[in-house]
């Protein structure tokens, strides 16, 4: 909370904390706080990555400024792109977006007045200012908003670099207030209530010994979340599991909004206790209760390995993040170790069960079989 009084002075601000600490309130509520002043027209523009993150910021704006009924808009992929016009017509104060969709509104032929636009928010500021991707996207959207406002950059894991030059290729920049923002030579907060592990497996025994970890977080109850590299692996392991009767649910960009919501949805409340997810899951996404995170295929970047653990022990909670190393792996878990400044620990009861993983080899191996023809099927009919 350090951040609001800056904020409230006019400032632009960059702030870097660990994942679960509050930096939606952070910058929401100098936003409302302000917007109750003079509540005209799109007040505020949040953008961020991901649109299950978008969706959960939306939710909480609205939520905190629902005393002054706030009207937040969430402008993402995969939704109608004539209901969001006419929302974005009646000039909602706050508008939650990613990069493209906006851009896509503000490039047509109606696109949103953003005359009394004053804050611009980048949250997961890194993932958007340090990909490709994402900057013909910006660059449409700040021209679009040329008059003084202010800008905020929130992450887990920005360098000192990024926020400092992102800042500086501002014209409107004045006197930036910086909160916690590390050193390029730092090393990561990982919250000290996080059991960080791993383990390492053959690459053509490492789903059953997924699903040996799953079978065992079940029986405690635990609720778990596993990230894929890709969507293809991510929905063969949802299929698998299901075939070996552990409800679960898939999260990945190939599947519709609606079925992503509900995924997630079902996650949250608990009804199932695994999520698949690839990396559009790694970010931002404040879910109640995460006992254990399993990254099946190692991270790209330590940076994702961060958001990812990120997921349990959030807020001073306990949780434990169990990494499944191949050969393959092992520069990318010695990247890991030298940006957290954590040596990984081997999770070795499960390593000395190697004749308990075994004898469930055949029985997994044919799930996998079995959900592969699904899918294959279910392509075909598509």
């Amino acid at each position: 909370m350090a951040c609001i009084p800056p904020i409230l002075e006019g400032r632009d601000c960059v702030a870097c904390a660990e994942t679960g600490s509050g930096k939606t309130a952070a910058f929401a509520l100098p936003v409302l706080e302000h917007l109750s002043r003079d509540p005209y027209g799109v007040f505020a523009i949040v953008l961020t990555p991901a649109r299950e993150l978008a969706i959960q910021i939306a939710e909480q704006f609205g939520a905190l400024g629902a005393p002054m009924r706030v009207r937040v808009a969430t402008v993402v992929g995969g939704l109608s792109m004539l209901a969001q016009s006419n929302e974005l017509r009646r000039r909602p104060h706050v508008v939650v977006a990613t990069p493209g969709r906006l851009a896509a509104h503000l490039r047509g032929a109606d696109p949103p007045r953003l005359r009394s636009l004053r804050y611009l928010i980048l949250d997961e500021a890194d993932r958007l200012l340090e990909s490709d991707g994402f900057a013909e996207d910006l660059r449409t959207i700040v021209e679009a908003s040329r008059r003084r406002k202010q800008t905020l950059l929130f992450s887990a894991t920005m360098d000192g670099a990024v926020g400092r030059a992102a800042l500086g290729q501002s014209r409107s920049v004045k006197d930036p207030f910086v909160f916690n923002l590390r050193k390029d030579d730092d090393r990561i907060e990982i919250p000290k209530t996080l059991t960080q592990r791993y383990l390492l497996v053959p690459a053509d025994v490492k789903i059953a010994y997924l699903f040996f970890v799953l079978a065992d977080a079940a029986s405690s109850s635990s609720s778990t979340i596993v990230f894929c590299a890709t969507c293809d692996m991510c929905r063969r392991l949802t299929e698998t599991s299901l075939e070996l009767e552990l409800p679960a649910a898939g999260l990945h960009s190939k599947r519709s909004q609606r079925r992503r919501t509900a995924a997630l949805a079902k996650f949250r409340s608990g009804s199932v206790p695994v999520l698949f997810a690839t990396d559009v899951a790694s970010r931002g996404l404040d879910i109640p209760r995460v006992d254990l995170v399993v990254n099946f295929d190692a991270p790209r970047s330590p940076k994702d390995y961060v958001h990812r653990i990120g997921r349990a022990a959030r807020a001073g909670r306990t949780g434990e993040a169990l990494t499944l190393v191949t050969q393959h792996d092992v520069k990318r878990i010695e990247a890991i170790e030298a940006y957290t400044g954590t040596k990984l620990a081997e999770h070795e009861e499960i390593a000395n069960a190697e004749n308990d993983v075994l004898r469930t080899l055949q029985k997994v191996a044919t799930a996998s079989r079995l959900a592969r023809m699904r899918m294959a099927r279910e392509d075909w009919e598509a």
